[in-house]
């Protein structure tokens, strides 16, 4: 079946949300631009004296010289390409910065939906509230070093688990600040406990906020989505799963383990996960299981995806079960 009313007024609110806070930024940019150099502000005014000019002579019946008008016009525009070159800055820069360029944070290219919706569509599924309030406890401003161990060097990483996680959730914070679409893949290895899922929620929250299309799985609800995909044929939010799951910005799937119990399970993830490799697009993968493990429960074909990813060991003692001991 299709959105439900509420559902699609829910993504169509978003849509006006992202086109306002582009434009409301666009706009204070160019007030601030504007009152330092109030010429590049004069050539604005100009161009808009020109317009209605033009606009009153057409509605008044006077006479207009088409000729004269564009070569005024051109010549503010040349006037004004040049104080914006003497600033380091084109048009481009005075305009709106939308998520989505192509249908300018609208969700619509004409009367077609953009490649854009379905993964908005799932941003805003009912699942998200649950993963906001997640990701209010763990980020990176409430990421503590003081839970790791600091007195006792492990062989590997060479060091305390402290010194470790400072190098590690460094590389992490510059991740999230150089982010694009097409940043590398990231897999989370190590026992239980010790931080994996944190990290990875640290990264998600800064590029939430950073207002790029993030999707955030445990590898349970993975499959459980999958699972009902294919039971649920007429829901149209789980049959465009694989389109929001492939184009979103990044993919998160936390604790992969023994989820995906049948063959089934496993193409499925196999699809998704080749989908955004051929695609070029980054997923954050956590799991305590080796890759042989993994090879033998989830086929190579999976694992040899997974073994592109950059991968980022952690150590250390189960943080969950030291905390319930304190």
């Amino acid at each position: 079946m299709p959105l439900s009313p509420s559902r699609y007024a829910a993504v169509m609110r978003e849509y006006d949300r992202r086109r306002a806070d582009a434009e409301a930024k666009a706009d204070a940019f160019r007030a601030a631009l504007y009152e330092k150099m109030p010429a590049l502000a004069d050539t604005e005014r100009e161009l808009t004296s020109l317009a209605v000019a033009q606009m009153e002579a057409r509605i008044k019946g006077r006479p207009f010289d088409a000729g004269k008008d564009a070569e005024a016009r051109e010549a503010i525009r040349v006037r004004r390409a040049r104080l914006l070159a003497a600033s380091g800055l084109t048009e481009e820069d005075l305009r709106p910065h939308y998520q989505c360029p192509d249908c300018r944070d609208t969700g619509y290219i004409g009367n077609d939906r953009c490649h854009c919706f379905a993964v908005t569509a799932a941003s805003l599924r009912p699942a998200q509230p649950e993963m906001a309030d997640i990701l209010k406890r763990e980020n990176f401003g409430t990421l503590s070093m003081d839970v790791y161990d600091n007195t006792t060097v492990l062989t590997p990483p060479g060091s305390t688990v402290r010194a470790y996680m400072m190098g590690v959730t460094a590389g992490l914070v510059q991740y999230a600040r150089e982010f694009s679409p097409r940043s590398e893949s990231l897999l989370f290895t190590g026992p239980t406990g010790v931080g994996k899922s944190f990290l990875m929620h640290c990264v998600t929250a800064e590029l939430l906020s950073a207002g790029f299309n993030v999707l955030c799985y445990t590898a349970d609800e993975l499959s459980r989505l999958f699972s009902r995909q294919i039971r649920e044929r007429d829901d149209e939010d789980l049959q465009e799963l694989d389109e929001a799951i492939a184009e979103c910005d990044l993919l998160v799937i936390d604790d992969l383990g023994t989820e995906f119990g049948n063959s089934l399970d496993a193409t499925k993830l196999f699809a998704c996960i080749n989908e955004r490799y051929l695609r070029g697009k980054p997923v954050l993968l956590s799991t305590n299981i080796s890759m042989d493990e993994a090879a033998v429960r989830y086929t190579e074909r999976v694992t040899s995806r997974i073994a592109t990813y950059k991968s980022i060991p952690l150590y250390g003692q189960d943080l969950r079960r030291s905390a319930r001991k304190g």
